[in-house]
């Protein structure tokens, strides 16, 4: 294995698209549509990659007018009292290969994803829609999870982190991008 290398970009017009697409399309959650589809909502991607082939993927999406959100209720009205708005906020679909685990590539790709996105001007993630519980075990590992008091279509909570104590928090525990 060679060190793994973290870059980050617009997902569309990626150079590496297709194999981004494969690599999210792979892991069974998501269709080539859906790909398609987050590429009009402004997403980003975080790539890892060992040599050439990838081995994670970090892609955030933006939520404004995110039609399972906008539809909650419960999220809506938390919004409306929070200083939050729709189109500062995103959410993060995360992969990493099973033989990369243990190796805090998940923990890299969402610190350069986040840092990405807080240049691009948003402010939070959401999360919700967790395809594993141990997805949803690890959000609630990274500080400043806030308890919308909604819950998404698996009746999980949905949560909202600020991407500035993504970044604090993912630093503390000692994850930088350079090691």
């Amino acid at each position: 294995m060679m060190e793994i290398s973290i870059t980050t970009s617009q997902l569309a017009g990626h150079s590496e698209l297709q194999e981004i697409k494969s690599f999210v399309t792979s892991k069974g959650s998501y269709t080539e549509e859906n790909m398609d589809y987050f590429i009009t909502l402004d997403a980003s991607v975080a790539l890892a990659k060992d040599g050439e082939v990838i081995v994670g993927v970090a892609i955030s999406i933006s939520l404004d007018d995110h039609p399972s959100l906008t539809s909650n209720r419960l999220f809506m009205k938390y919004i409306e009292g929070s200083a939050f708005k729709m189109n500062e906020l995103l959410t993060p679909i995360t992969y990493v290969d099973e033989g990369y685990t243990g190796r805090r590539i998940a923990s890299k790709l969402a610190l350069a994803r986040s840092q990405f996105s807080l240049n691009k001007g948003y402010k939070a993630q959401v999360n919700f829609g967790y395809s594993t519980r141990e997805i949803l075990a690890y959000t609630w590992t990274i500080d400043g999870n806030l308890d919308t008091g909604a819950v998404d279509h698996a009746g999980d909570p949905i949560l909202i982190r600020t991407l500035e104590d993504t970044v604090k928090s993912i630093v503390a525990k000692g994850v930088t991008l350079t090691q």
